[in-house]
């Protein structure tokens, strides 16, 4: 009897040591840990806008009553290329820029460069002739080319990019573009060079029907008969599938 009473309390007490194990009372269940993330909101980067009337008093300046009184009306004698250029560097001087003259026999170009971020991106040059023909105030050819990339020094001067920027204005470009020649010829000039874009006679536009024609030999077929587009003509050969199109702005 002693036994099984001893039975009896060894099975109760192990009932109860199981019973604790597996009927534990619940652990009361805390409240959801809220992950509070921080948004984080993108900069909002500010477009740079071109500016409609410092290309038109670039223009006018160039062209215009200035040119009148300053050059006579043209860009083409080394006198009134020295007004154009002393605008134009002054210009360049005044939007933080620092240009660099460099002579040769026939005229002046003027350079001016702003480094770049990553010096392994290379340089885009951006370029366009100040000369005109003789007599000619040369709004177009090339006073507009010289106005867009003046608007330009001003966009680009405090805006950071990869690639290194450099303004080149070419003088004697009327007369055999000896400008330009003499530029590549200097081979630092070329340096770490990963592209170019000149531009020229970029401001007359027509719109009624055949007011324009085209030179013959383009490349292509225009189905436009009004001079409502820009022609970007571009190197095929060297560039990889670059080639003339024709791009409006109306």
């Amino acid at each position: 009897m002693s036994k099984l009473i001893l039975f009896l309390l060894l099975l109760l007490l192990g009932m109860g040591l199981v019973s604790s194990k597996f009927f534990v009372a619940p652990k009361p269940v805390s409240a959801p840990i809220e992950i509070k993330q921080k948004v984080v909101t993108p900069p909002v980067l500010s477009t740079p806008q071109v500016s409609r009337t410092r290309l038109f008093t670039h223009l006018e300046n160039l062209s215009g009553d200035y040119a009148q009184r300053s050059a006579k009306g043209d860009r083409y004698t080394y006198k009134n290329r020295t007004a154009a250029r002393n605008y134009i560097t002054t210009s360049l001087k005044n939007l933080g820029w620092s240009p660099n003259l460099q002579s040769f026999a026939d005229g002046i170009n003027i350079v001016a460069e702003r480094p770049g971020k990553i010096p392994s991106a290379g340089t885009i040059i951006v370029a366009a002739h100040y000369d005109t023909v003789p007599g000619s105030p040369g709004a177009d050819d090339n006073a507009s080319g010289v106005a867009t990339l003046l608007e330009i020094a001003r966009i680009f001067r405090n805006l950071s990019t990869p690639q290194t920027l450099k303004l080149v204005f070419f003088d004697a470009e009327e007369i055999g573009l000896r400008g330009s020649l003499a530029f590549t010829a200097n081979m630092a000039n070329l340096a770490n060079l990963n592209g170019v874009v000149v531009m020229d006679m970029i401001g007359f536009g027509c719109y009624s029907p055949n007011c324009q024609k085209y030179p013959p030999g383009l490349p292509v077929i225009v189905q436009r008969n009004r001079g409502d587009f820009l022609a970007v003509v571009g190197d095929a050969e060297h560039l990889h599938g670059c080639d003339l199109d024709m791009i409006e702005f109306r």
